[in-house]
């Protein structure tokens, strides 16, 4: 049966680098009659691998208000390309990390949307979800916010506000409940987020396995990860940066490179986690349960969900001994990047003066040269005068 193969999130479960292999391997998932569709349009600051973000995708004006007759058109030309697919194809992939969240609050009747659509043109839907430890899921969200520009929060505000204002969030038992009800508990590929526990030892080989392939030497792995994050005392330096009224989420590239040179330097220099020990086990016993729940009846291995072993670690605390020397760092390299490109200009430059010299010099000769041939012209021009006259008696 035609099935729509749906990888939902959730986010910071390297969904970057599986929908960038996806999209890389192509034509390799297409001879095995899978349909990886590319993204019809372009959504600000959105990677276009993420092709199914047409169906909770977000469109503003210019003035910044919403266009919601425009996000409708483009929701039904996505849903129109899906069906176009399925007319060549039995298998169609699709993935957007947004998806978990936004089922759940911006898009409540998502579902049910894709149900009745699903029922009238003859598919089924599966769903695929990465779940990480609710503690590493935040920390890590929190960090990617950063990263992005999108928020200036601090951990702290962040970390103190997730039980109640992100509890759909992190209630993975109470979404997964609601996403059942509709597909059915059957059709929901529940995957654990750990690199010990991936289908073959890779996070592609056990993506394929949930679509029902094998990783063969045809298709061809990323290099490195991605979407990495920031470490150390990096992530607050962005943030701090993201304070800036200058810098948003649509021009941050250049900093957040910038500041990604030093973060494994950073890491090396100050291990940290953003909670203690204490902290993460007494969060963890708010999730431990539903947890359990959900290993048991989406997973069925007899494991649980997650591992609970909580390593003593060092609490990252904002004045700690290595912050300045990251800050010099951070902003040593961004002095040496600038100091590259304005020597770089100045080079172009030179060249550039070399170049207009060269044609000022080629100008001069034309102009020598044309007034030269005017003077040949002006005196064969007088001559012929002269032979006419003779030739008609003329003085």
């Amino acid at each position: 049966m035609k099935t729509l193969f749906l990888h939902i999130g959730t986010a910071k479960t390297a969904t970057s680098s599986i929908q960038e292999f996806c999209a890389k391997n192509r034509e390799v998932l297409e001879k095995k009659g899978y349909c990886f569709p590319k993204s019809l349009y372009k959504y600000p600051v959105v990677r276009e691998s993420r092709n199914a973000h047409f169906l909770i995708g977000k469109v503003y004006d210019e003035e910044g208000e919403r266009n919601l007759q425009e996000e409708e058109r483009l929701f039904h030309q996505g849903m129109e390309e899906m069906h176009r697919c399925f007319g060549e194809y039995e298998k169609v992939v699709m993935s957007d990390e947004s998806l978990w969240l936004s089922s759940n609050s911006s898009h409540k009747d998502l579902w049910s949307v894709l149900k009745e659509d699903a029922e009238k043109y003859g598919y089924m839907v599966k769903i695929i979800v990465y779940l990480r430890r609710q503690d590493e899921y935040l920390s890590s969200r929190w960090n990617q916010f950063v990263k992005e520009g999108t928020t200036v929060e601090t951990w702290e505000h962040h970390f103190k506000n997730a039980p109640v204002k992100r509890k759909a969030m992190l209630d993975y038992a109470a979404n997964l409940s609601r996403i059942s009800g509709f597909f059915g508990k059957e059709n929901i590929f529940v995957r654990r987020f750990s690199r010990d526990s991936f289908f073959g030892g890779s996070i592609y080989a056990d993506f394929l396995q949930c679509l029902g392939l094998e990783l063969t030497g045809e298709y061809t792995q990323l290099e490195e990860d991605v979407n990495l994050a920031l470490k150390g005392n990096i992530t607050e330096i962005m943030r701090v940066m993201n304070t800036s009224p200058v810098l948003t989420r649509y021009n941050n590239l250049y900093w957040r490179r910038m500041v990604s040179m030093c973060s494994e330097v950073s890491d090396k220099n100050y291990k940290c986690s953003m909670l203690s020990k204490e902290e993460t086990e007494e969060f963890l016993e708010l999730y431990r349960e539903d947890n359990e729940r959900v290993a048991q009846e989406y997973i069925g291995d007899g494991k649980p969900l997650f591992h609970y072993d909580v390593a003593e670690t060092v609490k990252w605390e904002k004045q700690n001994e290595t912050m300045l020397d990251d800050m010099i760092r951070v902003f040593t390299v961004m002095a040496y990047d600038s100091h590259e490109e304005i020597t770089a200009l100045k080079e172009k430059v030179k060249t550039l003066e070399k170049d207009n010299q060269e044609l000022k010099k080629k100008s001069e000769d034309l102009k020598r040269q044309v007034a030269e041939n005017r003077l040949s012209v002006e005196n064969i021009s007088r001559k012929s005068k002269r032979y006419i006259r003779r030739k008609l008696g003329m003085k």
